[in-house]
């Protein structure tokens, strides 16, 4: 079976390992490496921010069990993916007729008034 990482560039850069590894970090020029050091040793919270996760409300159906997805590349491949632009097509749909109800529900009871 071929590598999955060759058969697109979205595989190979979702695939590639994450950059809080030291031994991945190894190829890099001297400069990133110190300052992935610094921000590893004296501020730990903005390591922490790398791997951040949004809560996709569109996505998310039932609240006890939101949709987290991590910030960066995965979720501007999650917004472009098929099921998400489904649902936030659906939502902005169910919203307009609720809309166009309640515009109907104040006309009706306009008229009655009359």
């Amino acid at each position: 079976m071929p590598d999955p990482r060759v058969l697109s560039d979205l595989a190979a850069e979702l695939l590639q390992p994450q950059r809080s590894s030291l031994l991945y970090v190894s190829n890099l020029s001297r400069s990133v490496l110190l300052a992935d050091l610094f921000i590893l040793c004296f501020r730990p919270s903005e390591s922490l921010s790398v791997h951040r996760k949004r809560i996709c409300e569109i996505c998310t159906e039932d609240p006890s069990r939101p949709i987290m997805i991590e910030e960066g590349k995965e979720w501007k491949v999650h917004v472009k993916s098929r099921g998400h632009k489904n649902k936030a097509g659906r939502e902005q749909h169910l919203e307009r007729i609720r809309r166009l109800k309640e515009a109907l529900k104040a006309t009706a009871k306009g008229i009655d008034k009359a």
